[in-house]
């Protein structure tokens, strides 16, 4: 349902200065950003301070339905947090970050991921994360009725900078539950390993036996499925 009341409306907000900006009981909602990051964008090393705050039906053309974070910004959550029905053309319904470290939160902080959609991670999309620290994790978190049409609730890019999964994505308070995907309904990465016959008999005939057939695989061993059409 939406947000009751302190709502802002068709405004994307966009920092590209490196300061610290703290948004204390706000509700986003329907807010559109002609790029990335429907409600927030950041993209020069800020500091994101989110408190007791809600972003409802935000919608960005590339990333980051609501919020967008580049460049070593740092997102830190406080007190009731809900992301709710909002939307990503590309990369990350909800969030999506890019050469940045995982968010921080507060004690007692509940974020609620829910009916967000996005090609490639419904919920959260995340290439090239940095390590923050040891509070940078996955936790308290729960991603419940999002729809990715590619991928992965969880959609991370597995490269030579980002070897192996977010800290925390399988962690005690970690939640998925009804999330839909065409593969990797709960977590998926690209393609990283091709998956093919070991030994191929070739007939007189010109064909093959077993007959050539391989299959894209993810870091999870899901069969990567691509049905992306802009």
């Amino acid at each position: 349902s939406p947000p009751p009341t302190h709502t802002e409306t068709n405004t994307n907000h966009t920092n590209n200065d490196t300061n610290t900006n703290t948004n204390t009981i706000t509700n986003f909602t329907n807010n559109t950003a002609t790029m990335s990051g429907g409600a927030i964008s950041s993209t020069e090393g800020n500091v994101i301070v989110v408190i007791n705050s809600s972003f409802y039906r935000n919608n960005a053309k590339i990333s980051g339905g609501a919020l967008d974070l580049k460049g070593n910004s740092t997102l830190h959550f406080s007190g009731d947090i809900s992301l709710n029905e909002n939307h990503a053309t590309t990369n990350g319904g909800a969030i999506a970050l890019s050469s940045s470290p995982l968010w921080t939160v507060a004690s007692g902080t509940l974020l609620r991921v829910e009916r967000n959609t996005a090609a490639l991670g419904s919920a959260i999309y995340i290439y090239r994360l940095i390590d923050g620290g040891e509070f940078d994790r996955f936790q308290n978190i729960e991603m419940r009725n999002n729809t990715a049409t590619i991928g992965g609730t969880v959609y991370w890019v597995k490269d030579t900078r980002m070897t192996e999964e977010p800290p925390g994505l399988y962690g005690n308070s970690t939640l998925f539950a009804d999330n839909k995907a065409p593969y990797g309904e709960m977590v998926a990465t690209q393609a990283v390993l091709i998956d093919g016959p070991k030994q191929i008999t070739t007939m007189t005939q010109g064909t093959y036996d077993p007959p050539l057939a391989f299959k894209l695989r993810d870091y999870y061993d899901n069969v990567v499925i691509n049905t992306y059409e802009p």
